[in-house]
């Protein structure tokens, strides 16, 4: 039945009912007073949206009005009591079934319209998507007292920002205080682009931090635009990522901190099969480090490092809502290994990354020995295999097992011998297994999840610059064991508790114990 139509079926009911309510019981009265009263304000609601004239409601009310009191007047002389119609009494549920029916309908109408907005904004505001977080982590670093003595290690990236020879910290343990804050936004262009951004905070020279350490005497936090993007859908099996966005492979983060934003153009494809088989393909391009030509650095005019990176991979369903997922990926880096300055600039930074953790292999670049600049010995090409088996057997307690395999294909140990002087043993692999038992989201009060996983990452296996900084404070050349768990205290609202463990491989030795505990609110 339409809408309108119900209304005026309601009306009738609610007016005609009238002439019969002196039969029933003073509660049905006062029932039929309500629903007339409510009747009357649908009425009105009615005319104020447009959806009748206010000359209609008028209308409809004298004739109901005058159909109810030709049915309440006496009969006429000589006029048979069988002639005259009475209304039977309408049931308390089909009035209540027509009341809510209406009223629903009312509602839903209002929303979809935007009665009483007298500017409607447009739809691509009303649809925008806000998403939040907020991070408190306890931290506290303990270096083994049989580590390598202060002096050991070079601290390769303040050395190449400072331009003077500073060196990593070996023995001093730190407890630290810090917090994490990021804002993003999604707004639906249209049906098949999304515009997006992030605000964060941390440090705005390091792509793996987003903390902000407390202790700066009540300054105020850096804060950062993390991600600006534009993401086309145009084919339901084909998307496109231009800007800067989250990470778009299927990876750990042996090879990728779980945190890092990437940029460039990113095209990925996602076929679902109907036996459950979905096939995946994902394709981009990079830029990593860029030069401006109008600068007076001649030398780096035109040198970009660049990342072309593929990955083609396979997830199959399976029973119990159990899924299989497998991907190989290949990670090739151009143009990011060192080369000795021509002597005439000594100290040009074209060979120079623009940023480091600790653990690849270096030497310096300047010819003149003095003041140091570090520079990548090896190339870095990385074939990078990825699966996880997820058992969903016990939903909503879930088992993954997901284990990651790495090699430097482009590590050369003849070429790295002419280009830098150095012979260098190939130490060009890592793997990593993680078992986790509980829920994949952390949503709810009483969600959970627990974790247990071993770490080996040799020294020139992947660029360190990208990888996870919490796992030896960052990089690579390390080994060791990484527990935790998650629990959910409220709803979006969780604690996290991380002991991570690791050693050196190959280098003088330098253990670091790291221990976080982390209160995470979503909004």
């Amino acid at each position: 039945m339409k809408f309108a139509a119900r209304i005026l079926l309601l009306a009738s009911l609610c007016v005609c009912a009238g002439n019969a309510a002196s039969q029933d019981a003073a509660a049905d009265r006062q029932e039929l007073e309500a629903l007339r009263q409510t009747t009357m304000k649908l009425i009105e609601l009615m005319v104020s949206s447009g959806i009748i004239t206010q000359e209609k409601a008028e209308e409809l009310l004298r004739d109901a009005r005058r159909d109810a009191a030709k049915a309440a007047s006496p009969p006429a002389a000589g006029e048979s009591k069988q002639q005259i119609v009475r209304v039977p009494f309408v049931p308390r549920v089909v009035r209540d079934e027509i009341r809510d029916e209406v009223k629903q309908e009312v509602v839903a109408q209002a929303k979809q319209e935007g009665w009483g907005k007298p500017d409607p904004l447009p739809s691509w505001i009303s649809g925008m998507k806000f998403d939040g977080e907020v991070k408190f982590r306890l931290q506290s670093n303990h270096l083994s007292g049989a580590n390598a003595p202060v002096g050991t290690y070079a601290d390769v990236q303040t050395t190449n920002t400072s331009g003077q020879l500073a060196l990593q910290n070996t023995q001093g343990d730190s407890q630290l205080a810090r917090v994490q804050f990021r804002l993003g936004v999604e707004a639906p262009i249209d049906d098949w682009v999304m515009a997006g951004a992030r605000l964060t905070t941390g440090n705005l020279n390091s792509p793996v931090t987003e903390y902000q350490t407390l202790g700066s005497t009540f300054g105020r936090a850096t804060i950062g635009l993390d991600r600006a993007y534009i993401k086309l859908d145009p084919l339901p099996w084909a998307k496109l990522w231009l800007g800067k966005f989250s990470n778009p492979w299927f990876s750990t983060d042996m090879v990728w901190y779980e945190d890092l934003s990437f940029e460039g153009i990113v095209a990925a494809f996602r076929y679902d099969l109907a036996s459950g088989t979905t096939p995946f393909f994902t394709a981009g391009l990079l830029p990593l480090q860029g030069y401006d030509c109008t600068s007076l650095q001649i030398l780096s005019c035109g040198n970009y490092k660049r990342l072309y990176a593929a990955q083609l991979g396979v997830e199959q369903k399976m029973i119990a809502d159990s899924y299989f997922k497998i991907a190989g990926a290949l990670y090739n880096f151009d143009g990011v290994q060192g080369q000795t300055n021509d002597p005439a600039f000594p100290t040009d930074k074209t060979f120079v990354p623009g940023f480091v953790q600790k653990g690849n292999s270096m030497f310096n670049v300047n010819p003149l020995g003095s003041p140091p600049l570090f520079g990548l010995a090896s190339k870095f090409k990385e074939l990078n295999l990825t699966a996880r088996f997820d058992l969903g057997s016990f939903d909503p307690t879930r088992i993954a097992l997901t284990v990651d395999y790495v090699k430097n294909i482009g590590f050369d140990r003849q070429e790295i011998l002419q280009r830098t002087g150095l012979d260098l043993e190939p130490r060009t692999e890592g793997y990593q297994a993680r078992l986790s038992v509980g829920r994949n989201e952390i949503i709810r009060r009483g969600d959970w999840q627990a974790w247990l996983g071993y770490k080996r990452i040799e020294r020139d296996a992947v660029l360190d610059a990208f990888n996870d900084a919490d796992f030896h404070l960052g990089g690579t050349d390390a080994k060791g064991w990484f527990v935790g768990g998650t629990y959910g205290i409220a709803k979006n609202t969780s604690v996290r508790l991380r002991y991570l463990s690791a050693n050196e491989i190959d280098n003088p030795p330098l253990a670091i114990d790291v221990f976080q505990l982390d209160l995470t609110a979503k909004f």
